[in-house]
């Protein structure tokens, strides 16, 4: 895993820090499929109550990594398509019955 989001489980608690503070935590498709997994994990495992994603640094996040389509302005489309597609469906995976998930917005 990539030291640009850091994972952990503590106390029922899923644990999910962004931390790309150099880069204004810009989530990449890495750091999104680590989110996704963290999602699952609660969904999946009785022991974790509760989902926690926080940032290191000054902002929490500044969105998608455009940068990370790489080059011309074609490449950079066809990357956000890429992350986007499957990010719509993240807020519909927050949604989590018995399960409480916090946004920690003060870095």
């Amino acid at each position: 895993m990539s030291d640009d989001v850091l994972r952990e489980d503590r106390e029922g608690l899923a644990i999910v820090t962004l931390n790309r503070p150099k880069k204004l935590n810009a989530i990449s498709l890495a750091m999104r499929d680590v989110i996704f997994r963290a999602v699952d994990a609660l969904r999946d495992r009785a022991d974790l109550r509760a989902l926690l994603i926080r940032a290191r640094g000054r902002y929490f996040t500044a969105g998608v990594d455009i940068a990370e389509g790489g080059g011309p302005r074609a490449a950079q489309v066809r990357a956000i398509r890429r992350w986007w597609g499957p990010a719509h469906d993240l807020p519909t995976a927050l949604r989590l019955r018995d399960r409480d998930v916090h946004l920690s917005a003060g870095g």
